[in-house]
């Protein structure tokens, strides 16, 4: 999943990222690295915040140019989300669909909980969907992906 972004260079030479699907994202810095790097830590933390509180979470609109791609850990969290909530459901029926305690629900949506692909593929299953990966290259102008685009951890025991 990426998202797509807004770029502008201001009058005194700094280079100012928006994300429009996320109205409070904003970075300035000297470079386009930069500034690209604080965007996708920001898009990162506004999707874990609203993991956390099931509360939702843009589909992006189409990217043609610069953009931020979600860590895969949080994609296929927010793909979850977005399934049950289409389905008008809750987590405690997604819980009763699985047969699962609602801890264990609850955990599919922590950002920094590694739950395994399988219980992903149970899920989905539940709610009579399927994964499928798929493969793009990386586009020129994006920086090489690293694990410090996941969100904070404190994200998750401040928003217990």
């Amino acid at each position: 999943m990426k998202y797509p972004l807004s770029i502008v260079e201001e009058g005194d030479g700094t280079i100012t990222v928006t994300c429009p699907d996320f109205d409070e994202i904003r970075a300035t810095a000297h470079t386009f690295e930069q500034a690209l790097a604080r965007v996708e830590l920001a898009v990162a933390d506004i999707i874990a915040e609203r993991l956390q509180a099931f509360a939702d979470i843009p589909v992006p609109k189409k990217a043609n140019g610069p953009c931020v791609i979600v860590p895969l850990a949080l994609d296929i969290k927010v793909q979850l989300l977005w399934t049950v909530k289409q389905a008008g459901l809750t987590r405690a029926d997604l819980a009763r669909l699985t047969g699962w305690p609602r801890t264990k629900v609850d955990r599919l949506f922590y950002p920094h909980h590694q739950a395994k692909l399988a219980h992903f593929e149970d899920a989905f299953a539940a709610l009579n969907k399927t994964v499928i990966l798929r493969l793009e290259s990386v586009p020129q102008f994006r920086p090489q992906a690293t694990e410090e685009l996941l969100p904070t951890p404190s994200l998750q025991q401040s928003k217990s």
